[in-house]
C-alpha cells in the first residue's frame, strides 16, 4: 500500500477510465485513507467550498488518496501535505461520443440507490435532452450544448460537473484557457494515457493495488467514432491540441524513468 506520508491526487477526467481506477482504490484503501471530491454526489462539496470541506474532513490526517472531478494544484496546500498529482488522458474526439453513449445507457436507470442527488440530476439532464418523448441525436446535442466540447480543459480549469455539460450559455473554451491547462498538467507527477493499460498498471503499482476488478461505466456503444463525427467536432481542437501535450508529458516521464533504472543498473 501506499507509505504512510505520502499523498497521491487523483484528477477523475470524465470518460477516461476513472471509474475503473476509483473501483480499485475503493476496494484496496480502507474509508480513512480514502477522500473523494464528487460534488454530484456530495452537494456539501459545493456549498461549504472546496477549501473548507477537505480542512474539516474527518479523513484530512489519515489520508492517502484524493479522487474525484472537482481537483486543484491546492489540494496538498489545504491538507497541509506533499504531494503527487495524477491524471489519465484520452484521445479527446472519443469523449463526447462516449458521453453520450454513458447517458443513453443509464437514462432509465434507479440512480437512487447509487446518490439521491445524482439521481434529481439525471433527471433534470434527462428533461434537457428528450424531445417528443425521444432522446434527441448525437449531432443535436453537439450543436445545442457547447459544454460536450473541450471538456478535459473545462475539468483541469474549472472542476467538472455532468449537469454543467448540458448549459446552453456556457462560456467557450479559448487559446489562453488551453495554455493555462497545459502549465496544469506540466505540474502533474505522471499523466496516464486510457489507450495505454501498461499505465493502469504503473498507477496500481505505485499506490499499492494488489485486488483487481473488471473495468466500470461500460455503455452500450449508441454513437461509434468515425471520420464524419470527427468532422462534427472541429470545436474540440483546443482539447485535441491538449492532449498532444499530455502525450508528450507521458514520453517524457517514461524516458526518465528509464533513464533512472538504467543508472540505477550500472551504477
Amino acid at each position: 500500500m501506499v507509505k504512510k506520508d505520502q499523498l497521491y491526487i487523483i484528477l477523475h477526467m470524465p470518460k477516461t477510465g476513472g471509474m475503473t481506477l476509483r473501483k480499485h482504490i475503493e476496494n484496496n484503501f480502507n474509508e480513512k485513507e480514502i477522500i473523494k471530491i464528487y460534488p454530484e454526489e456530495n452537494p456539501e462539496i459545493n456549498k461549504q467550498g472546496l477549501k473548507k470541506y477537505l480542512q474539516n474532513h474527518k479523513n484530512k490526517k489519515t489520508v492517502n488518496i484524493v479522487i474525484g472531478h472537482n481537483i486543484s494544484l491546492e489540494i496538498h496546500k489545504y491538507l497541509k501535505r506533499k504531494a503527487r498529482y495524477i491524471t489519465f488522458v484520452r484521445n479527446p474526439i472519443e469523449i463526447p461520443i462516449s458521453t453520450y453513449n454513458f447517458i443513453i445507457t443509464y437514462l432509465d436507470k434507479d440512480l437512487r440507490d447509487f446518490s439521491k442527488y445524482t439521481h434529481k440530476i439525471k433527471e433534470r439532464i434527462k428533461k434537457k435532452i428528450m424531445k417528443n418523448n425521444k432522446i434527441i441525436s448525437f449531432n443535436e446535442v453537439i450543436g445545442k450544448y457547447p459544454g460536450m466540447s473541450n471538456i478535459m480543459i473545462r475539468t483541469i480549469l474549472t472542476r467538472f460537473l455532468f449537469e454543467e455539460i448540458f448549459n446552453e450559455k456556457i462560456e467557450e473554451i479559448t487559446k489562453k484557457d488551453l495554455e493555462k491547462a497545459k502549465n496544469i498538467l506540466d505540474k502533474f507527477y505522471f499523466i496516464g494515457i486510457t489507450k495505454n493499460k501498461k499505465d493502469f498498471l504503473f498507477v496500481y503499482k505505485i499506490l499499492g493495488i494488489k485486488k483487481f476488478f473488471p473495468n466500470q461505466n461500460i455503455s452500450r456503444k449508441y454513437i461509434v467514432k468515425n471520420r464524419k463525427l470527427t468532422n462534427k467536432l472541429i470545436n474540440n481542437e483546443l482539447d485535441v491540441k491538449l492532449y498532444k501535450h499530455a502525450l508528450k508529458l507521458n514520453k517524457n516521464f517514461k524516458r526518465k524513468s528509464l533513464v533512472k533504472i538504467l543508472h540505477s543498473f550500472f551504477n
